[in-house]
């Protein structure tokens, strides 16, 4: 995989409001049930993620997150394939992704009772892994952060060249992959969807306000 660059920043949204919260919630997706986006829905909603790590067992959050990808709107079809970041989920084992992170040098902690491999730093750009209760891996989301508009959109746009090429075009999309629809204000958010019987992947880029911007790129096998 190639490993993409920017210049990392803490998360800073003061002040956001309930609906705000609602919002980002909806168009953040998983990211905020992870180590990374934890402490950002600490900060905005006041209360921490339900389903923590050392809460549930492995084949109990595989079953959650089951159920949350099926009900979602998607193609009735399947993908052509199931590609994340340089990996293809369903093929690839835990063993396989930390010999990963041992050649990029990339420091990655275990969590959510082995289902789950966080690595980079918190708060800053991070990778995280899910595994299903086999030890394979079923799920990659990339957060990188910048105060650069211009590059959070170039990173968006080329995640999206990726997934298009992969598997099609997107199923939906929110907002608009530019600059200037996304400097005009906090929480804007450029949102391009892929979700099949079997795969759900999005790239996206939002403004955490501030002149902080959020490129994540996240994939996961459905069934």
């Amino acid at each position: 995989m190639t490993a993409r660059s920017s210049t990392a920043r803490r998360l800073r949204i003061p002040g956001a409001s309930l609906a705000a919260v609602a919002l980002l919630v909806t168009v953040a997706g998983g990211l905020l049930h992870t180590r990374a986006g934890r402490p950002l829905l600490a900060k905005l909603s006041g209360h921490h993620c339900p389903f923590a790590r050392g809460v549930l067992e492995p084949a109990q959050r595989d079953a959650l997150r089951h159920q949350g990808l099926a009900a979602q709107p998607h193609l009735a079809t399947r993908a052509t394939a199931h590609p994340a970041l340089g990996f293809e989920l369903g093929k690839v084992k835990r063993d396989a992704v930390l010999a990963w992170a041992s050649v990029k040098g990339t420091e990655c902690k275990t969590e959510s009772k082995g289902a789950g491999l966080a690595c980079g730093q918190e708060h800053e750009n991070s990778l995280y892994f899910r595994f299903n209760a086999g030890g394979t891996l079923v799920g990659v989301l990339s957060m990188l952060h910048t105060k650069d508009v211009e590059q959070a959109v170039t990173l968006a746009n080329a995640d999206e060249a990726r997934l298009r090429a992969a598997v099609g075009e997107p199923s939906a999309t929110v907002g608009e992959p530019s600059a200037t629809y996304l400097a005009s204000g906090a929480l804007r958010q450029s949102r391009a969807e892929h979700r099949f019987i079997d795969f759900a992947a999005t790239a996206s880029v939002t403004n955490l306000g501030r002149s902080e911007y959020l490129v994540t790129e996240e994939a996961e096998l459905v069934d």
